[in-house]
């Protein structure tokens, strides 16, 4: 069996959903598929550039995130990585064909007036026919029950195309380490101190002003406390709109912004105390699940998703409770057997989420894929 997966050029470890799309292809090939990566094919031309430059968009990049085109290969099975690649399913019939649905918040949310992400008309217009491609697809991977609901729900289609593998984390990368001084030197993180970790972007879903209002609530009553930021911005005048509310809330000595730290994302985790993670919307939850790898004492909304990540092994909060955002950070703070205990849980926790099942459960969606289609290919 020949398997295309295709991703865009991006797609490699960078960010939750670039890490699946790395590790997937990797322990695919443990199972002996036949498996290539499968890029999106722009056909940038002097007019599209122009067009581009006058819709203020780079078309290169545009178009490798909503395909019209994809490199041709003698695959029996094509795999889109994520649903914004489904634009393709609008422009070529490729079959059979798997969609890895992550989230599709930009389409789901797109009618709230607070977390609409749309920052262009044209991205609103290929999330559209994104979402009409995923109508296409032979099958649906939901990383998540919740995700599984939202297709069901929202795009209607048919519950018997829709399967849920949940995404794992790398146990090999995120595990328990220690952190060299030379590290804590180079970032200038003081033991002296206490710190709060979260790790995404400023995105409204994902609820970081309630999160620094909450840190300046507990900085109030304790001194040695730092809140770290890992994570690039993604809309701009959210990070601009975050600045400016520090220097409101007066904490702007103790928030510290880090953008993307590659391979050393699990040093932060262990080198920091607590990880809190106040989102709104999940479609799955790397972070929170990347911490608890980690051994690291987790909080953690709970709300769509995340429930089905970190179980019972967080300290969960109603992300639209300040108070109780709040109340479980100043636990986390003052108590080091919650964090012992949470720390411990989070571990026990995580080893749930393996790689290895979740390339079983992939490639056996394949064969029944492809043993559906070669049948017919033969009568025709």
């Amino acid at each position: 069996m020949r398997v295309g997966l295709i991703t865009n050029d991006s797609s490699i470890g960078i960010t939750g959903l670039s890490r699946y799309s790395s590790i997937l292809y990797q322990e695919l090939q443990k199972t002996k598929i036949d498996i290539e990566l499968v890029r999106p094919s722009v056909p940038f031309s002097h007019s599209l550039g122009l067009l581009g430059r006058r819709l203020g968009i780079d078309p290169v990049t545009f178009l490798s995130n909503y395909p019209v085109m994809i490199e041709q290969k003698p695959v029996d099975i094509y795999h889109l990585s994520s649903e914004n690649l489904a634009s393709i399913l609008m422009f070529s019939r490729i079959k059979p064909v798997v969609v890895t649905v992550h989230a599709f918040f930009t389409y789901f949310l797109r009618n709230d007036a607070k977390l609409a992400m749309y920052n262009h008309s044209i991205h609103q217009a290929f999330d559209f026919l994104a979402a009409k491609g995923l109508q296409r697809a032979d099958a649906i991977i939901a990383v998540s029950n919740y995700v599984a609901d939202l297709v069901i729900d929202k795009l209607a289609i048919p519950s018997n195309r829709v399967h849920v593998i949940h995404e794992a984390v790398d146990h090999q990368v995120f595990r328990p380490l220690e952190v060299p001084d030379m590290f804590r030197d180079k970032y200038g993180i003081d033991p002296g101190y206490f710190y709060f970790l979260y790790v995404g972007s400023e995105q409204p879903r994902k609820n970081f002003p309630m999160l620094l209002r909450a840190f300046a609530r507990i900085r109030a009553k304790y001194d040695r406390v730092r809140l770290l930021k890992i994570g690039a911005p993604e809309l701009q005048v959210e990070r601009d709109l975050a600045k400016k509310l520090i220097r409101e809330l007066n904490i702007e000595d103790d928030v510290i912004f880090l953008g993307h730290v590659g391979d050393e994302l699990p040093l932060f985790y262990n080198a920091t105390d607590v990880f809190v993670f106040p989102s709104l919307y999940e479609g799955f939850g790397f972070p929170p699940l990347e911490a608890m790898a980690c051994g690291k004492p987790t909080v953690c909304s709970n709300t769509t998703s995340l429930p089905e990540v970190v179980g019972d092994a967080a300290m969960s909060f109603n992300p639209n409770d300040e108070e109780a955002l709040v109340a479980a950070m100043e636990i986390m703070y003052s108590c080091p057997e919650t964090r012992a205990f949470f720390g411990a849980k989070g571990l026990v926790q995580a080893r749930k989420f393996q790689w290895d099942p979740v390339a079983a459960q992939t490639k056996s969606l394949y064969e029944t894929l492809v043993g559906e289609v070669k049948p017919n290919r033969r009568r025709a």
